[in-house]
């Protein structure tokens, strides 16, 4: 499926609620739109997708935006609690999976992390294939395709790129 496409219809089917939560990872190399792409998936959920009425009450929803190099970061500095911060939103976009050092507890933890986001709104970048996610932890792979989650790999020539050919 095209980038643009499952975006889209990742981000209608959360607004609208038309699926059940699922996963969206977005992996290829650097500078072909997957972060800008999950911005616009975030807009969504901004837009629509947190809002929710209970007992006649507009209520909101949990989400975050995060770096995966800034949880670890924060998890250095102390913040041991982002990664539970992260499996317990109702919506996460995680961006750059990979592109940190990871030491073996920050990958436990951001296995144990996404475990737990198994049947909720979910969307991932990374510049790694699946091949290197799985050499992280197959666990965090496996995650990623499981049930009516999707990969969807964007292969073109980074937008730096585009006007120097």
């Amino acid at each position: 499926m095209q980038p643009l496409r499952a975006a889209a219809e990742f981000g209608r089917d959360m607004a609208h609620k038309k699926t059940g939560p699922r996963w969206l990872s977005l992996i290829g190399n650097s500078g072909t739109g997957k972060t800008h792409l999950a911005k616009g998936i975030w807009k969504a959920w901004e837009n629509k997708g947190q809002w929710y009425r209970k007992a006649g009450v507009d209520m909101v929803k949990h989400g975050l935006f995060k770096s995966f190099s800034r949880m670890c970061n924060e998890m250095r500095s102390g913040a041991f609690g982002i990664f539970q911060s992260c499996a317990d939103a109702d919506f996460l976009v995680l961006d750059d999976l990979g592109a940190e050092y990871a030491t073996e507890f920050s990958q436990r933890q951001l296995a144990s992390m996404l475990d737990q986001r198994l049947g909720k709104w979910t969307v991932i970048t990374s510049n790694l294939s699946m091949n290197d996610i799985s050499e992280i932890d197959v666990r965090i792979a496996d995650r990623m395709i499981r049930g009516e989650n999707e990969v969807v790999e964007i292969d073109c020539v980074s937008y730096a790129m585009r006007d120097k050919q």
